[in-house]
């Protein structure tokens, strides 16, 4: 029997070394030992005998080959995969860890709460300790802490639920709030109960929080949240919020206006996303259409990013000096992102530090018939719906709804706790949609994907996430 059916990876572990861990993270550089040997090297004697060992067995060997069995070391042969950027293994390790040490403590000084709130938004669910010399008060603390639900059992999608999830939290600012996953000990005037735990919002037409809950006013939206922790009964009344541009809640279920970000409300979520922790934010953007390829590609060459995207212009899109400035200071950003070159393609945008890259998660749920869904994610997966009535096989030149195509981007980065921060991205990013002359075109064109990818050029590579 394999060792895998007998044992389970149960808690993931990250060590960081606090002394050197805020400038990597700022590193341009590659992991190999060219341009990182510390990464790979105590001391340059180290380097050399390492070296020489490796040419007299690798001797003879093909480039691609000495280089992939050789742990990086040196330069990679032309064509081949030069790998990670020191900033994106950090921001990897990071995340994919249930508890995080942060060793060497001792050794920084005045950026201790800046260096503990980077870790913290960048993996918000993982249990944090401070060490010296690696030291813990109990193993109790590491080994098997994660009982079965650590981040080894979960996958991209999950991982994305979760970072959003705690965007949203973290951000509630409603002094009413009681709900258990937002970390307040307020209570909410207008939350009740059901067999699913579920809470059903009053808001008012003015935006106003209704705080009657047996309210039957004809005149108040009636709003209800969810999480995808929970069974969705479809029958509620669910109402798709559209955020405009300036950031005001648009109540109009069929609003039209491209500039509007179109989300599917779930219980932990707020029209505006706002966390601060030391000058480190997050932020939320959502969006149900497609980016142009061309005015994202202008966008993301703000970023700064070194690595994975295109050199070419792209086409212009109006940035003021503010706005050039916050994407500059955004560290980390990933989620779901739908570009008009395919009706198809669920991507996902992952862009940490100097390095970017958009990867094919395969294709959107709206695409596949429902009895191929999995039973057991069918809550979940309407749960990420415009609309629980979509149906992908009567969809027309002129249906409103989309099913689960959307843009939903976490942003991590400096100063993103401002509403003007979060504006200037909403802004540039809204400016990256299809206008409605080309979600005309899109639409018309929806079903042939050769006419949509000639339509619509994309330079921006997606590889197939494996």
């Amino acid at each position: 029997m394999p060792l895998i059916d007998r044992v389970q990876l149960d808690t993931l572990v990250t060590v960081v070394d606090c002394s050197t861990f805020l400038d990597f993270l700022k590193s341009s550089r590659l992991v190999n030992t060219e341009e990182s040997p510390e990464l790979f090297y105590r001391s340059d004697e180290e380097k050399r005998k390492i070296e020489e060992e490796s040419d007299i067995w690798m001797e003879g060997m093909p480039p691609s080959l000495a280089y992939a069995l050789n742990g990086s070391y040196g330069m990679p042969p032309a064509g081949f995969d030069q790998g990670s950027g020191v900033c994106g293994l950090l921001v990897e390790q990071t995340e994919v860890a249930d508890v995080i040490l942060l060793n060497k403590m001792d050794l920084l000084s005045g950026e201790v709460e800046h260096l503990k709130q980077v870790i913290t938004a960048l993996n918000p669910r993982a249990k944090v300790i401070s060490t010296t010399f690696g030291r813990i008060q109990t193993l109790d603390d590491v080994l098997a802490s994660a009982k079965g639900d650590g981040v080894a059992m979960e996958g991209v999608v999950d991982d994305h639920k979760d970072f959003v999830i705690a965007s949203d939290a973290q951000n509630c600012s409603d002094p009413e709030c009681t709900n258990p996953l937002h970390g307040h000990d307020h209570s909410h005037g207008h939350s009740r109960s059901n067999e699913d735990s579920r809470d059903d919002g009053l808001i008012t037409e003015d935006g106003q929080t209704c705080q009657d809950p047996e309210c039957t006013n004809p005149h108040h939206t009636h709003d209800h949240f969810h999480g995808h922790f929970h069974s969705h009964d479809q029958s509620n009344n669910e109402v798709e919020l559209n955020t405009s541009s300036n950031g005001a809640v648009c109540y109009d279920p069929d609003c039209q206006d491209h500039s509007h970000s179109h989300s599917h409300r779930s219980e932990n979520e707020n029209s505006l996303n706002t966390q601060t922790h030391a000058g480190i934010g997050t932020y939320v953007y959502r969006a149900r259409r497609p980016f142009h390829p061309s005015r994202l590609l202008s966008a993301l060459q703000k970023l700064p990013i070194v690595r994975g995207v295109p050199s070419e212009k792209g086409s212009a899109i109006h940035m003021d000096d503010e706005s050039e400035k916050v994407f500059q200071q955004i560290l980390r950003s990933k989620g779901f992102a739908w570009t008009a070159d395919s009706n198809v393609k669920a991507l996902y945008w992952s862009h940490a530090g100097c390095s970017f890259e958009m990867q094919c998660l395969g294709r959107w749920w709206a695409t596949l018939p429902k009895h191929q869904w999995p039973d057991e994610a069918t809550d979940d997966i309407l749960a990420d719906f415009d609309s629980p009535d979509h149906e992908e096989s009567a969809a027309t030149d002129t249906s409103s709804t989309v099913g689960d195509r959307r843009q939903e981007i976490v942003f991590i980065g400096t100063g993103l706790g401002s509403k003007e921060t979060q504006s200037a991205i909403r802004k540039t990013l809204d400016s990256c949609l299809l206008n409605d002359d080309e979600w005309d075109c899109f639409r018309s064109q929806r079903t042939n994907e050769a006419l949509l990818m000639s339509s619509f050029e994309n330079l921006l590579e997606a590889r197939m996430l494996t």
